[in-house]
């Protein structure tokens, strides 16, 4: 710090030459945190895991001095999901005005939870339909 600062005559320019340099910092921080926020998806993670992730990210921003608006929030929401959420991201889409976060984080757990319980009834089905091919197979070749 003490180069950027050497050759200031008056703690005017030193003061300035510091706040130009944490501001570039805090611009080159804040587009990283942006794009690794747009890149955080939801594969191998819960809806909570998931939100909390991005959540991270807006706090982050907020603490380099930007706001992340309730548009860009949503988008980066909504971009991470995984085409088995695409008839949720259908209906926040369609909508006239972006619904709230509490909405949309309700909306995300309720179809959470919906495809645990889908996904469970199929393995049922599957194990279900694998014994019966089983017997049938043991009965044909008896």
């Amino acid at each position: 710090m003490l180069s950027r600062v050497l050759g200031s005559d008056h703690s005017y320019q030193v003061w300035d030459k510091i706040h130009e340099h944490f501001s570039l910092h805090m611009k080159t921080r804040a587009r990283q945190l942006r794009t690794v926020m747009r890149a955080v998806t939801l594969d191998g993670k819960t809806i909570e895991e998931y939100l909390g992730k991005i959540k991270g990210f807006v706090d982050e921003l907020a603490g380099v001095g930007v706001l992340v608006h309730h548009e860009e929030y949503v988008d980066a929401l909504l971009e991470g999901l995984s085409s088995d959420y695409a008839s949720v991201v259908s209906v926040i889409e369609s909508k006239k005005q972006t619904p709230s976060t509490a909405k949309i984080e309700a909306l995300l757990y309720g179809h959470e939870t919906r495809l645990m319980r889908y996904n469970k009834e199929a393995q049922v089905m599957k194990l279900c339909f694998d014994k019966l091919h089983a017997r049938l197979f043991v009965s044909q070749h008896l």
